[in-house]
């Protein structure tokens, strides 16, 4: 099983073409809608400014912990979009608000797990911090989701 693991690890990383691994886009990526990478653009910036003005304010940790915080929301934004946009366009209702709330779950549970990795497994942070840069992009891409246009 291991060898056939290798072996195609092997054949898909190195001895594709360049044409042939555009085939192979990430389903993940592809299907996260146009609005939410331009919502995610915004976020970094806002973020990196954020975590500059810490940065100068209370040293290199704080600023640090201001973009964990925010990472974990923007890994639950990615894993969440696939699920909570699956059934864009479709006419029933109801399917469509279960698969949003279906990707909130998902959205809150990576941020939960991300989350407590962070405090376990990193020592050097400051937990205000961390909830700061959290509270932000949790904010901002609250905002620019509700500002997406459903036309």
């Amino acid at each position: 099983v291991i060898k056939q693991l290798i072996k195609e690890f092997i054949s898909f990383s190195f001895i594709l073409t360049k044409s042939k691994r555009k085939n192979y886009n990430m389903a993940l990526l592809k299907s996260i809608p146009s609005e939410l990478f331009d919502m995610m653009k915004k976020l970094h910036i806002i973020v990196l400014v954020v975590a500059l003005i810490v940065f100068f304010i209370a040293g290199f940790t704080a600023a640090i912990s201001v973009v964990l915080g925010a990472m974990c929301v923007t890994l639950g934004i990615i894993f969440s979009a696939p699920i909570a946009y699956k059934a864009k366009g479709t006419v029933a209702a109801s399917k469509v608000v279960t698969d949003a709330l279906k990707g909130e779950l998902v959205k809150i549970l990576t941020i939960v797990v991300s989350l407590a990795g962070i405090f376990i497994f990193i020592t050097a942070i400051v937990p205000i911090f961390i909830i700061l840069g959290l509270a932000i992009a949790a904010i901002f891409s609250g905002i620019a989701i509700s500002k997406v246009d459903s036309k």
